[in-house]
């Protein structure tokens, strides 16, 4: 895997299970979008 802006790690428990990646933001903003998108599945991943 590899870190950029804007994107973040997605964990099912301790397990990493892919990433999740925003585009077209400045850095500041990508970021939270890919949280926004985490936190909007985070009971499938469960």
């Amino acid at each position: 895997m590899i870190a950029f802006a804007g994107g973040l790690p997605m964990k099912a428990g301790d397990a990493l299970i892919g990433a999740i990646g925003t585009r077209g933001a400045n850095a500041d903003q990508a970021e939270p979008c890919a949280q926004a998108g985490i936190d909007a599945i985070a009971d499938m991943l469960k």
